[in-house]
């Protein structure tokens, strides 16, 4: 009970502006999400991320703009390709649920000095915002690639790190801070690399 009442107190001292940003966030992440399941998708086939459309997994027809739109489409085709009728995976609308709550919960840290106190200029907010929600895609992108096809590719882990150095750079952050940063995630990405022998 108390754990409700914390939660519908801190949905209550929301305005209107706070609720758009969290609502804004969670489709964007939504749309994230969509993107991710294609990303991992088409990794094992060496097929671009960025080019080419959509098709379905069973018989190769393109998808229609109405069959993208995250969760919808997936509810509206009530689960079967339009074309083929055969069953479409839950893991797409899965992981755009999962991505959608937690940029959700990113911006709720922005929002609220209860959840996760940081401090930062309110009128920077919109810049950590974006720098974490990046963070948090790259981050979901790696865990995918590694837990599916046991890889960590250089083309994602070394321009995200560079990007995050940068971003950081921009933002003011202490050099020190942003090394030891720097030193704790390439560490991880090292020892994920020894431990897969190279791959």
């Amino acid at each position: 009970m108390q754990v409700v009442f914390l939660c519908t107190s801190l949905i209550l001292r929301y305005d209107d502006d706070t609720m758009l940003l969290i609502l804004f966030c969670t489709l964007i992440g939504m749309c994230f999400g969509s993107l991710l399941g294609v990303i991992v998708d088409r990794f094992e086939t060496n097929r671009s991320w960025v080019f080419g459309r959509s098709v379905c997994d069973a018989c190769d027809v393109k998808l229609q703009a109405i069959d993208l739109i995250p969760v919808f489409s997936f509810l509206l085709l009530c689960a079967r390709c339009r074309r083929c009728h055969k069953r479409l995976s839950w893991k797409y609308p899965l992981l755009e649920i999962l991505l959608g709550a937690i940029f959700a919960l990113v911006a709720v840290r922005y929002t609220t000095f209860w959840f996760i106190p940081i401090m930062y200029a309110q009128s920077e907010m919109w810049m950590y915002l974006v720098r974490d929600l990046f963070f948090v895609f790259v981050v979901s992108v790696l865990c995918l690639l590694d837990a599916r096809h046991g890889v960590l590719p250089d083309s994602w882990t070394l321009p995200a790190i560079t990007a995050v150095v940068l971003m950081n750079l921009w933002l003011g952050m202490p050099i020190l801070t942003i090394l030891t940063g720097a030193l704790v995630c390439g560490g991880f990405f090292a020892l994920q690399y020894l431990v897969s022998c190279g791959r």
